[in-house]
């Protein structure tokens, strides 16, 4: 991947100010590149939330994506502290949400779907991708986590088998003292590196790995040490990130709207310190 440098940013942003100067920036890109609009919705889009975190702490985020073109849902996580979600089931239960909201929007089966995930729910995004039957559009993992004790199965192994045919964005948590993340999304990382799709891998070097989510004092349990930058700040990226690489995939030029967007978000003065590297756009 083409390197770029850290981009450190200029604003000092309240919770309330990060989401919406995000919304608005990403959804003047998506609507720049003819996906966002009134009318019809482009395709269905799925946020698959992380182990434990509640469907509502990921609401900004199937907003970016209802900004960006898509009819958007959050699923949470379906397991608990004694059993961890079984990959498949949780693959499954994605993909019936993701066909519940298309049919409910009048889209057809061939809508294509976009998939968004935080932490597990990124492994979760992976598998559902690898068994949709509807085309994927885009992948966005956001501090995705591969194997743990509770759940030892990988989705690398999906990655490979999609990482010639769909457009993955990463977005990781550098900061942390490993003790909810092991930099996984260096692993994921690794394995698109060679791939053939369009990829995109930004680099948050003062964000832990709670820090994505809408509210993270309001989570039942918040064991994750969080980095120097803001949680608004960290989440205006992701926001950022998530729309723009959906409103680009979903537009009537893909390849010309995701270098607009890689473009955009390497040039944004983002209060948090991120680094961007971009492939085969």
């Amino acid at each position: 991947m083409a390197g770029a440098a850290p981009r450190r940013g200029r604003r000092a942003l309240g919770a309330g100010g990060a989401a919406a100067g995000a919304l608005a920036w990403a959804g003047g890109l998506a609507g720049a590149a003819g996906a966002a609009g009134a009318g019809r919705p482009a395709g269905v889009a799925v946020v698959a939330g992380g182990f434990l975190a509640p469907a509502e702490q990921y609401a900004s985020y199937a907003g970016a994506l209802a900004g960006a073109g898509c009819v958007a849902a959050v699923v949470a996580d379906g397991g608990g502290l004694a059993r961890a979600q079984g990959l498949e089931a949780g693959a499954r239960g994605v993909l019936e949400r993701a066909d519940a909201e298309a049919a409910a929007a009048g889209l057809s089966g061939s809508a294509p779907l976009v998939l968004v995930g935080h932490s597990r729910g990124a492994k979760t995004c992976v598998a559902a991708a690898a068994a949709s039957q509807r085309p994927v559009a885009a992948l966005v993992l956001l501090d995705p986590v591969d194997a743990t004790g509770p759940d030892p199965s990988s989705a690398l192994p999906a990655l490979r088998g999609l990482a010639d045919a769909v457009p993955t964005a990463v977005l990781g948590a550098a900061a942390g003292n490993g003790d909810c993340n092991q930099k996984d999304y260096q692993k994921f990382a690794d394995v698109l590196d060679s791939a053939g799709a369009p990829r995109l891998l930004g680099v948050l070097e003062r964000a832990g790995h709670l820090q994505f989510v809408d509210n993270r004092r309001m989570l039942p349990q918040d064991p994750c040490t969080p980095g120097r930058d803001s949680d608004a700040a960290v989440r205006e990226v992701a926001l950022a990130a998530a729309a723009a690489w959906a409103g680009a995939a979903l537009g009537p030029d893909p390849r010309r709207a995701r270098r607009a967007a890689a473009a955009a978000l390497a040039a944004r003065p983002f209060e948090a310190a991120v680094s961007w590297r971009a492939a085969d756009l």
